[in-house]
């Protein structure tokens, strides 16, 4: 069964939200009150409406506690963000996530029950920030508020030792669940060539090489202490 979810505010952030969901294969529910704004995702989503959010009788002809989650992502118009959430709130909506403007707007929505508030550019610009001043970080997969994966380049001062040797999980308070590392191969025509190989739960009498990627799970500042030096 298709999972089903709810956009209510179809600026370009809530958009590319309904495209996204829709090209996973989820059903998705488009509201605004703008018509054009509605008639620009028609094609990709499940239903779509014109429709004024912050109207009971509106909301009242849409099942809203059905999906897995109403996402509300205007933040232009405070009072139409808070009353929405507070409609959705009394309506038994599941799970509710929000758009908010600034730390007071999130307090706010905090405090009716929102499940969740998000920061779209404030995230963005975190996220690039911190690829732009660790540049040997490859991918972030965010496990929680306090944890995470990541793909690492080892540092020069690693080459040459055992996994017990630097004692990552004692010293550091990270696990290294995997590694990545070109390895010379002699192809069919007799030429050298560098081949993609992965080490999925490597031993402590693993040797990192130089080059190698390192597949490190645990607290984002540990894991910044560690690879940001």
């Amino acid at each position: 069964m298709k999972k089903e979810f709810c956009v209510i505010g179809i600026g370009r952030f809530g958009k590319l939200l309904v495209e996204n969901l829709s090209k996973l294969g989820a059903r998705v529910v488009a509201i605004d009150k703008e018509e054009e704004r509605i008639l620009s995702v028609q094609d990709m989503a499940y239903e779509s409406y014109v429709m004024d959010a912050t109207q009971e009788k509106a909301l009242d002809t849409i099942d809203i506690h059905e999906f897995e989650a109403v996402i509300v992502t205007i933040s232009g118009d405070i009072e139409a963000s808070i009353l929405t959430c507070l409609l959705l709130k009394e309506k038994g909506a599941k799970r509710i996530i929000a758009r908010a403007r600034d730390e007071l707007h999130s307090r706010i929505l905090d405090k009716l029950g929102v499940s969740k508030t998000i920061f779209p550019e404030k995230e963005m610009a975190e996220k690039l920030a911190r690829h732009l001043y660790s540049p040997g970080l490859f991918e972030i997969i965010e496990l929680s508020e306090n944890y995470v994966m990541e793909e690492r380049v080892s540092l020069p001062e690693f080459s040459g030792k055992t996994l017990s040797d630097l004692k990552f999980r004692t010293k550091y308070g990270i696990n290294v669940i995997a590694i990545k590392r070109k390895v010379p191969e002699v192809n069919e025509s007799g030429k050298t060539i560098l081949k993609e190989e992965v080490i999925i739960g490597p031993g402590g009498d693993e040797e990192i090489k130089d080059g190698d990627i390192l597949f490190v799970l645990g607290e984002k500042n540990k894991v910044e202490g560690v690879f940001s030096k």
